[in-house]
Order: structure tokens, then C-alpha cells, then sequence
């Protein structure tokens, strides 16, 4: 089994794998559940709040700042949580662009 051809498609699949009873980093029950606070220690959730944190307008480099992860990771998590924005935006129909980036994330 493949661990994905992108690091936000291994990523997803890493969370997927926990079985912490998570989809992926976004969209899940546990985003109605957030703090900020949620960033600060390190948990296996840690990123999913991270990924809250960016859709409730954090910038990657306010959560560097707080967390010290690396603006390289923060800006990959920030490339999922604006595919899934996308999706969920979208009607019915999507162009076949905007679902080969989805099915990379």
C-alpha cells in the first residue's frame, strides 16, 4: 500500500489510519469541538486544531509562531483546508481541474 504521492495526500491518509475516528484533517466532527488552546501541546489532534485554525483565519505564520512547526508543513495543511473550502462551495458540477486537485489532497 502506497503512502501517497503528495505530503497533503499522505497526510490524510496518516489521520485516516489513526483510528481516532477521523476522514482527514478537515471535515470531521471534532471541528465543532475547537479551542485555540488546542494548539499549544502537542496531542494526535494537535492538527486537526491547527487545520481549525486556519479555517477560522489564522495565518500559517501566527500558528509558526505558536506552535514552531514549520511553515513548510503549516502550508501544506493550509493547501487542504482551502481544497476542502473549495469543495464545499461548489455546487453539483466541478471541473475536472478543480476534482484531479482534490483526489491529490
Amino acid at each position: 500500500m502506497a503512502i501517497g504521492r503528495n505530503i497533503e495526500e499522505a497526510l490524510q491518509k496518516a489521520f485516516r489510519n489513526l483510528d481516532i475516528g477521523v476522514l482527514g484533517i478537515i471535515g470531521n466532527a471534532y471541528d465543532t469541538d475547537f479551542s485555540q488552546n488546542h494548539i499549544d501541546v502537542p496531542t494526535p489532534r494537535r492538527v486537526l486544531s491547527i487545520a481549525q485554525c486556519i479555517v477560522r483565519g489564522m495565518g500559517i505564520q501566527e500558528v509558526h509562531i505558536k506552535t514552531g512547526i514549520d511553515l513548510f508543513f503549516l502550508s501544506k495543511i493550509e493547501n487542504i483546508v482551502r481544497t476542502f473550502e473549495l469543495l464545499r462551495t461548489m455546487d453539483t458540477e466541478m471541473s475536472e481541474d478543480i476534482l484531479h486537485t482534490a483526489k491529490k489532497q
